[in-house]
C-alpha cells in the first residue's frame, strides 16, 4: 500500500526539470513511408526552364516568409529546395512551449503510461521500470501560430521514459523525452497565400518529381523531464506553487 500511495498523486503532478538522468528507452521505429514518396518520384521527369524559373520564385517565397515572421517555415522550405534529401533537425522543446494542445497530450500520454508502468515496477519489485508509446499524430492549426501550420502541418510524437522508486527517494519519479517526426512531403493538397505568393502544394511536389527539390525527414528528441510535485521545488529549479504546471528543459 506504501508504494500505491505515493504513485497515485504522482501522476497529478506538473511537469519539471530534473537533471537526475537515467536510462531511456530509443524512440519508435519509423513508420512505413507514405504512398506519396511512390508516386512522386524523385527526378522522374525531365526539368523545364519554365520549372527553374518556378523555384527561384520559392526561393523568393522563403526569403518572404522569414521576413513576416515564420522562421521554420523558411527554414524547411529552404532545405527542401536545397535538393539534398538529408534530415533536418527540430526541437520538441519548442513545440511544446508554442502549442498548449500539444503540450496537454503530451502530459497526458505521459501519465498514463506511467501508471502502466508503476504496476510493472510494484509487482516486480524493481526500482526502475521504462516505457514507451508508438507514434501518435498531432495536428497543428493556424489558430496555434501560422509559422508551426505551414512548416509541420501534421507531425507524428512519441514518449519514452521510466518510473524510478529507490531506497533513497520518498516518492517515485517519472522521467521522459519526447520523440518528433515528420515527412516534408506537402502532400496534404494545401493552397495558400503568403504575401505577393499564392502557391498550392502540387507546385512543389512537381519540383520534387524534375529533380529540383527533395522531401526529406524532420526530426528530434527533447531534453529531459520528469513529473514533480507542486511546492517542493529541486535543486535545479526554483519552488513552484502546488498544481501550477510548469515545463523546463535540460539536458540529460
Amino acid at each position: 500500500m506504501r508504494i500505491w500511495q505515493l504513485l497515485v498523486p504522482l501522476l497529478l503532478h506538473p511537469i519539471a526539470v530534473s537533471c537526475r538522468g537515467v536510462s531511456l528507452p530509443p524512440p519508435p521505429h519509423d513508420p512505413p513511408p507514405s504512398d506519396h514518396t511512390a508516386q512522386f518520384p524523385w527526378k522522374s521527369q525531365r526539368a523545364t526552364a519554365a520549372d527553374h524559373t518556378q523555384k527561384t520564385e520559392f526561393y523568393a517565397l522563403a526569403h518572404t516568409a522569414q521576413q513576416q515572421q515564420l522562421p521554420h517555415f523558411a527554414h524547411y522550405l529552404q532545405h527542401y529546395l536545397s535538393n539534398t534529401g538529408t534530415d533536418a533537425d527540430i526541437a520538441p522543446d519548442e513545440l511544446l512551449a508554442a502549442l498548449p494542445r500539444f503540450y496537454q497530450e503530451v502530459h497526458t500520454l505521459v501519465s498514463f503510461k506511467a501508471r502502466l508502468a508503476a504496476q510493472d515496477l510494484i509487482a516486480g519489485a524493481r526500482p526502475t521500470v521504462q516505457f514507451s508509446s508508438f507514434w501518435h499524430e498531432y495536428a497543428t492549426t493556424s489558430e496555434e501560430g501560422w509559422d508551426w501550420f505551414l512548416a509541420l502541418d501534421r507531425f507524428r510524437y512519441s514518449v519514452t521514459g521510466a518510473v524510478r522508486l529507490t531506497a533513497d527517494d520518498d516518492r517515485p519519479t517519472v522521467q521522459f523525452r519526447v520523440d518528433v517526426l515528420r515527412s516534408f512531403d506537402f502532400a496534404a493538397g494545401r493552397q495558400l497565400q503568403l504575401g505577393q505568393f499564392q502557391y498550392h502544394d502540387s507546385q512543389l511536389v512537381d519540383l520534387q518529381v524534375k529533380g529540383l527539390a527533395r522531401e526529406f525527414m524532420i526530426r528530434g528528441s527533447s531534453q529531459g523531464y520528469y513529473l514533480e510535485e507542486g511546492g517542493q521545488g529541486s535543486q535545479d529549479q526554483p519552488d513552484q506553487p502546488d498544481q501550477t504546471k510548469t515545463m523546463t528543459s535540460v539536458a540529460l
